[in-house]
Order: C-alpha cells, then sequence, then structure tokens
C-alpha cells in the first residue's frame, strides 16, 4: 500500500538509500574483521611481546630448540610463527633463515592482511561512487528550490502591490 503511495523518484530515492546504508554496514563490518584479524596475528603490547620472547630466550640460550619449538606451536600469533619457522629451518644459516623470515611474512601475512584491507577499501569506494553523484545531485536540487523561493517571493511581492493598487486598500491591508 505504501508502495503504491509513492512515486517513481521517491522510490528510487529510497532504493538508493538502502544500497547506500548496506554498502555502508558491509565496509564497516570489513573493517571490524580486519581490525580482529589483526588484533590474532599481533601481541597486545611491546611488553607482553618482550615477556613471551624472554622465555622463549631461555630455551634457545641453552640450545633447547625443540622445547622452544613446543612453546611455538601453540601460539597462533605471527611472530611466534615466524620463530617456529626460523627453528625449523635453522639448519639453512642464519642469513638465509632472516632472509626467508621476511619473505614469509610479506607473503603470508601481510599480503593477507592487504587483501583483506582491499576489500574494504572497494566497498568504500563503491559507496563513495554512488553517494558522490547523489550528493551533487541533491546540492543541484537545494540550489534550484533556493532559486525557486527567491523567484516566487519577488513575484508575489509585485503581484501583491498591483493587487494592494487595483483593490484599493491601505499599505496595512485595510
Amino acid at each position: 500500500m505504501v508502495l503504491a503511495q509513492m512515486n517513481v523518484f521517491e522510490l528510487l530515492g529510497n532504493l538508493t538509500y538502502f544500497a547506500l546504508a548496506v554498502i555502508a554496514i558491509w565496509g564497516a563490518f570489513c573493517v571490524v574483521m580486519v581490525w580482529f584479524r589483526v588484533r590474532a596475528k599481533r601481541f597486545s603490547s611491546e611488553e607482553e611481546q618482550e615477556e613471551y620472547l624472554n622465555q622463549l630466550d631461555d630455551k634457545l640460550l641453552r640450545g633447547d630448540f625443540d622445547g622452544a619449538a613446543q612453546i611455538l606451536e601453540a601460539d597462533k600469533r605471527a611472530v611466534p610463527q615466524l620463530a617456529l619457522l626460523a627453528i625449523i629451518n635453522r639448519d639453512l644459516g642464519f642469513g638465509k633463515v632472516r632472509q626467508l623470515l621476511v619473505d614469509r611474512f610479506q607473503r603470508d601475512v601481510l599480503a593477507d592482511l592487504a587483501g583483506d584491507i582491499s576489500f574494504a577499501l572497494l566497498t568504500t569506494i563503491y559507496g563513495l561512487w554512488i553517494a558522490i553523484p547523489l550528493i551533487v545531485a541533491a546540492a543541484s536540487v537545494n540550489v534550484r528550490i533556493r532559486k525557486m523561493e527567491d523567484l516566487v517571493a519577488a513575484g508575489l511581492t509585485r503581484f501583491l502591490e498591483v493587487f494592494r493598487i487595483a483593490t484599493g486598500a491601505s499599505q496595512n491591508g485595510d
């Protein structure tokens, strides 16, 4: 019943706002998901990371690589997983292990997050792609309405002045 009472422009306007709302909600959801993924891959503070690495340092300095690996296996954050990769590949030598860690960090951790971030940015771009022309169109409509108000006011002022003279009314409207 409500749809029957709306004209086409009202319906299109409401559908456009609905689409914008859906895109905005989707973009916000993507941003929140990226935040949670970043939070899951990192330590919450530098102090927490230092404390974790101090536990690991003791085992490494004693040469207990298997004990260090056991600590690291349970932790899915980026630093422990990369440290585990280094321990597993320690036979390659320090230089190659360091390069392996840099490559793996860029390829697995950053590239994975970059994909999520780019998806969130694309939804934002699509939202802006829809919103900016609508904002320009709304501003154009507002300008036309203001011009119409000014023109109507000027026309009514002139008409009322002539009407007053024609009816013989005084300036006060008597």
